[in-house]
């Protein structure tokens, strides 16, 4: 019994003994991974220009819509249906709302046979005026040849000439006739609430079962695109603005990104209190992501020209901390260039650059404007095509 409870134990013993020089096998079979240094990347660079621009001051304001309608009912009666709620988009002459028409068409289907009565009493007065103009040259004939009196003929003009003046009653009647059913029918269309422009539903001041008067508000609509930019300017720089017909960059408070860059229209009446006039940018919104009341910055035309930092559009990126570029640094021991980060403050559009601030960067600089949106800090780079070899510069 002793004998055979030592066996297991015995077995499980020289499996435990096994397992260590498994794992030592299993580790020498594996490959050895030996490190090697990351290949630079290739990236086009651009030199960081200082250029004499004319000198522009960041002015705050926001956007507004082109049109803002409170939307009104033409005609009374029952609103008997909604067809949109706030935040549907609508397009031009599109159904909002519906009122009852009921009593319309009813008067419309009476002046109709009214109408088909009076047409038919004006063929029957034109029937008249034939027959009585055909008795007048009856007897205009028969007094020439002696076989009637001067009395008979007048009469029977007399007669032509009031089916003449029935004829022309009975057409005026059915005219006016016609124009009220054509009155009708266009009140009957206005019992549809339609869209006066494309836009954005903001607010619905009734709703289905309420009666309605004439001019009472269904619905507050908003256009949307386009928008416009309107800049608080101070107002010592309105003559610059009013002599320089120059190109005004918008750009998102909250982000910096631009958002538009479009001529402005300058509205020369100063505010008393603010001391500031109205520039005014008209902003593109076909993505539909800019909003009515989001706050901007722009760029006003001062009229002074100074010497300024420029780089590429094409360098920026951008963060939870905001704008920054990768600038080409030089690497250690004599081995690749590397990129570091240099965050900038851009300040407006000069000739298709971006005029920035002075700071971390310095002109000559060489900033990654292709192949940016892989790098990170560090990373070793081979710059190619620089587009300013006069100006090039990899030193710290």
């Amino acid at each position: 019994m002793t004998a055979s409870a030592s066996k297991p134990r015995s077995l499980q013993q020289t499996v435990m003994c096994l397992i260590p020089a498994i794992i030592a096998a299993l580790f020498c079979c594996m490959p050895v991974v030996t490190a090697r240094a990351q290949a630079p990347s290739p990236v086009r660079v651009d030199a960081v220009r200082l250029e004499p621009v004319q000198e522009r001051r960041m002015v705050t304001g926001e956007i507004r819509a082109v049109r803002r309608a409170k939307v009104a009912s033409q005609e009374e009666g029952l609103l008997i249906s909604m067809l949109v709620v706030e935040g549907d988009r609508v397009t031009l002459d599109q159904p909002l709302a519906r009122l009852n028409a009921a009593r319309l068409e009813i008067a419309l289907a009476g002046r109709e046979a009214d109408l088909r009565a009076a047409r038919a009493l004006i063929e029957q007065r034109e029937s008249d005026r034939l027959m009585y103009e055909r008795d007048v040259v009856s007897l205009e004939r028969a007094v020439r040849n002696g076989a009637a009196n001067e009395k008979e003929l007048l009469d029977a003009q007399s007669s032509a000439s009031s089916a003449e003046a029935a004829l022309a009653e009975a057409m005026g009647q059915s005219a006016s006739i016609e124009a009220a059913i054509n009155l009708l029918k266009i009140r009957i269309e206005d019992t549809t609430i339609r869209a006066p422009f494309d836009g954005v539903v903001i607010t619905r001041s009734v709703e289905t079962g309420e009666w309605l008067d004439a001019g009472d508000e269904v619905i507050e609509i908003l256009s949307i695109n386009p928008l416009e930019a309107w800049l608080d300017v101070p107002q010592n720089l309105l003559g610059a603005a009013l002599a320089n017909n120059t190109k005004i960059a918008i750009f998102d408070a909250r982000s910096g990104a631009t958002i538009a860059a479009e001529h402005g229209r300058v509205i020369p009446l100063v505010d008393q209190r603010a001391r500031t006039f109205s520039l005014v940018v008209s902003v593109a919104n076909d993505e539909g992501d800019i909003a009515p009341g989001v706050a901007v910055t722009g760029s006003a035309p001062t009229g002074a020209i100074v010497d300024r930092m420029t780089i590429d559009r094409d360098a920026i990126l951008r963060n939870e901390t905001g704008p920054y570029v990768y600038v080409l640094r030089e690497g250690e021991q004599s081995g690749p260039a590397m990129v570091q980060i240099a965050p900038i403050k851009p300040l407006f559009d000069f000739e298709g650059r971006l005029v920035i601030d002075f700071g971390a960067l310095s002109p000559g600089d060489l900033v990654v404007i292709e192949g940016n949106e892989r790098l990170y800090p560090t990373a070793p780079v081979v710059a190619i095509e620089p587009s300013d070899t006069e100006h090039t510069n990899t030193g710290g």
